[in-house]
């Protein structure tokens, strides 16, 4: 069973920002952890945060992917998170 993980990165780093911001509610993506199978999640929510945002726990079954937002600031500093919420499906 899947524990729930929260994926903070930087686009321009280690993170596709490309995949993140082309994921709408109803999508469904698989995870691979080195440790364990694939898993399959579907987007259940999209959201834009401020940075400043403490909240973003996941629960059991629950993906968080978050980058800074807007998408097409590179280096600046970026106020806000844009975050994807995904659960866990069969």
């Amino acid at each position: 069973m899947y524990k729930g993980l929260t994926v903070s990165a930087q686009p321009e780093t280690s993170f596709n920002a490309a995949f993140v911001k082309a994921l709408r509610i109803g999508d469904q993506f698989d995870i691979v952890q080195k440790s364990g199978p694939r898993q399959h999640f579907s987007v259940s929510h999209v959201d834009i945060v401020h940075d400043e945002t403490t909240f973003l726990c996941p629960t059991s079954a629950q993906l968080i992917l978050i980058t800074p937002y807007p998408f097409h600031t590179i280096g600046a500093h970026r106020p806000l998170r844009y975050v994807v919420y995904a659960r866990a499906s069969c």
